[in-house]
């Protein structure tokens, strides 16, 4: 159920550890996630595992051509951003990650409102220069106080709200804006938009203060 501190005299008496025992500068354990995969290798695209996956899981579940694996895509945008983190913290104002995680098909909402997709199978697409943006202006302290700060974590929620938007609207500068209510009230809001070619591209996530 849990672990309590005792000090280094009473591990002593306990014989727990032998007197003058002095613990290694680092831990000989594993990390609890070492080795742990954000994706399975599959046959390919049609492949009897993904199919039952996605049976299950829907649109998160995803299928990378390029490595032939499955993956969550919450767990590749949490990769991403990671990524990003670490050039941040060198200073860095650009990102030179070129992965873009892939959070699935637009929702039959979406194709609603919009009047139709001229490709039915147009994924959204995440720029890791957008992330980024969404990390400086969204995360940890957002520049818009009628907005909650996100975490690095609820980053991964992007493809839920695409995939299961409550509204769908249209945003400025001809974009389209999707809304999920979160529990505590307040709301989850992504921006997306169309390019000349009928790809989707994302903008900005960010979650607004319950009104």
């Amino acid at each position: 159920m849990g672990v309590e501190d005792v000090s280094y005299d009473e591990a002593v008496a306990l014989g727990v550890v032998e007197a003058g025992y002095r613990p290694p500068k680092e831990s000989p354990l594993k990390e609890f996630n070492d080795g742990l995969e954000a994706g399975m290798k599959v046959s390919g695209p049609k492949s009897p595992r993904l199919m039952e996956l996605q049976e299950v899981f829907g649109g998160q579940i995803q299928y990378n051509p390029h490595t032939k694996s499955v993956y969550f895509d919450g767990a590749m945008i949490h990769n991403v951003v990671q990524q990003i983190r670490a050039e941040m913290s060198k200073g860095a104002k650009t990102t030179a990650v070129k992965a873009k995680p892939t959070v699935g098909a637009a929702s039959d909402l979406f194709r609603k409102v919009i009047g139709g997709l001229p490709r039915p199978d147009t994924t959204l697409k995440l720029p890791p220069s957008n992330l980024l943006h969404v990390l400086q202006d969204h995360v940890g302290i957002d520049k818009d106080s009628r907005n909650i700060p996100l975490t690095d974590r609820e980053l991964g929620l992007i493809g839920h709200v695409w995939r299961n938007p409550d509204s769908v609207e249209a945003a400025k500068d001809g974009g389209w804006m999707l809304t999920k209510r979160a529990a505590d009230g307040s709301r989850y809001r992504l921006v997306v938009s169309m390019d000349s070619k009928g790809g989707l591209l994302f903008h900005t996530f960010y979650k607004e203060r319950k009104k």
